[in-house]
Formats: C-alpha cells, structure tokens, sequence
C-alpha cells in the first residue's frame, strides 16, 4: 500500500495538516531550498515527494517568535529525518540566516522551490525572502509561513519583495482553510 504523503508525520512542528499536504504538493519532484526547519516537520513534508531539499537552520529552537529559545534541536531534527525514512533526500547546512552573504556564494541559483520560515521580524523574513528568491530559479515559486496578523513583520517583508521583484502573490489554502501560507512566483 502506498503511503499517503499528505498525512501528518509524527512529529513536533508548527504547521497545520493542510499546510503539510500543501508542502507535499508543492515539492513533487522538485529541488527544494528551506530556510528555518525547527524540528523537521515541514522539511519531512518536503522530503518524502521531492527530488531532494537543502535546508538551512541555526537549529537554536526559535519557536514562534523572534525570540531564539536556546534549545539545540539539530540532534532532535536529524533524528526525525531518519524516522521518517527521508535522511538520504536532506542535505542541512547549520548556519545562521544573518550569513545569508555566504550562503549566496556556497549555494547556486536553480532551486524549484523555496520554503520560508527563518525568522519573524521583518528585518529577518526580508533577508531570508531575499535570499529564498535570488535561489530560485525563473519560473521556480517561493512560498512563505506565517503569513498572517500574528506576524506583521512576515506580512510587510512579503508584500515588499513581490512589489520589488513584480511576482506574483497567492494565499495558499488547504482544504479546511486551515494554513497562513503565501506564495510568490
């Protein structure tokens, strides 16, 4: 019996069911670039249809504030991956966003998709945003979390760089309406 990629993997995470179908979805086949993981959960989404995913994280537990908790999820983060069968498909770079300068050097631009979900502020989602889209190649879509009043800096970050770049928005919704995802392409 296949397994249904849509279906909620077991761990911890802040995104919705529907945002993890989404995910699936989105990533079928594709070359993937995360920025921000926490423990996994939207890179095993990814993982499981994709061609292959290049996360990059501090992994220092920022939950979902602009607040860093302190807490190491690397180990925690690696050990998902292999319960969920899809260590072989993630290549993680650990690094923090701020060196985002680096990372436009290592990296090369041709990612079909990227997923967003670094920082919150809006100073930290404009960097990671910028980043995410000099990575993705012409015609690629970049799809950013948090997207909603919680976050405000998240909301202006995005609607700045679809002004500055011309791309096209698109909330993207599950089929409870149940995610805060916006994507650009």
């Amino acid at each position: 019996m296949a397994t249904d990629y849509r279906l909620r993997p077991p761990v911890e995470g802040l995104i919705s069911d529907d945002e993890i179908a989404i995910l699936a979805e989105a990533a079928e086949g594709k070359l993937c670039l995360e920025l921000g993981s926490y423990k996994g959960l939207s890179t095993i989404a990814m993982a499981r249809t994709a061609l292959m995913v290049v996360n990059i994280d501090h992994f220092v537990g920022s939950g979902p504030t602009a607040v860093d908790s302190g807490e190491d999820t690397v180990a925690v983060f690696r050990a998902n991956l292999a319960k969920c069968g899809v260590s072989r498909k993630v290549v993680t770079i650990v690094m923090n966003l701020h060196d985002a300068d680096w990372a436009r050097r290592f990296l090369r631009r041709g990612y079909d998709l990227a997923f967003v979900d670094g920082g919150h502020t809006f100073e930290q989602a404009a960097s990671d945003g910028k980043l995410a889209w000099d990575l993705t190649r012409p015609g690629g879509t970049v799809i950013f979390h948090d997207y909603n009043p919680g976050f405000p800096g998240v909301i202006a970050a995005v609607d700045q760089l679809a002004a500055k770049v011309g791309a096209a928005k698109c909330r993207l919704t599950g089929s409870r309406g149940d995610t805060s995802m916006m994507r650009l392409a």
